[in-house]
């Protein structure tokens, strides 16, 4: 199951969030062989402060609200990063382990650029800026190479669901 939900006014919170971004260390992710990442803060340690969460967290609350009355489930977060893509970067194949689903928030998602590609699943998922793409985590992944000019931002972050 794939979900796709639209983050309504995610708009009111976009600058903000990308402002906190932005003042964050520029680290290149080192995930898994053969990624490039330009900045990520995947690699910090836990302790390290990430102000974008509280914003996020604040936006992304009636998606929560959404999977948990749907469901009939408690949600439960259990990491969360953000990636920038720049011209040349991707994300090669990967899972997320010790989560029951990964999702996706598009922040910055300029015309023409690649969404999450998955390994066994011909559908094309057609995301924009707002959205979040839900899946499971043990679903083999990736983000496709940036072609464009424009940074490709995301917010990344696994869930595990309690009844």
């Amino acid at each position: 199951m794939i979900i796709k939900y639209t983050i309504k006014d995610y708009k009111k919170y976009k600058k903000e969030i990308l402002k906190h971004i932005d003042s964050m260390p520029f680290i290149r992710s080192e995930t898994n062989p053969g990624t490039e990442v330009s900045k990520s803060d995947w690699c910090l340690t836990s302790v390290f402060k990430r102000p974008y969460v509280e914003p996020f967290m604040k936006m992304i609350d009636p998606f929560v609200n959404y999977i948990q009355k749907e469901y009939e489930i408690k949600l439960q977060i259990n990491v969360m990063w953000y990636s920038q893509y720049y011209k040349g970067d991707f994300h090669n194949w990967h899972t997320h382990p010790h989560a029951h689903f990964s999702n996706v928030f598009y922040l910055e998602m300029p015309k023409g650029t690649p969404g999450t590609e998955f390994k066994h699943i011909e559908q094309k998922f057609d995301v924009k800026e707002g959205d979040i793409l839900s899946f499971p985590a043990f679903m083999l992944h990736r983000g496709p190479k940036i072609t464009s000019n424009k940074r490709k931002t995301v917010i990344v972050f696994d869930t595990t669901f309690h009844s």
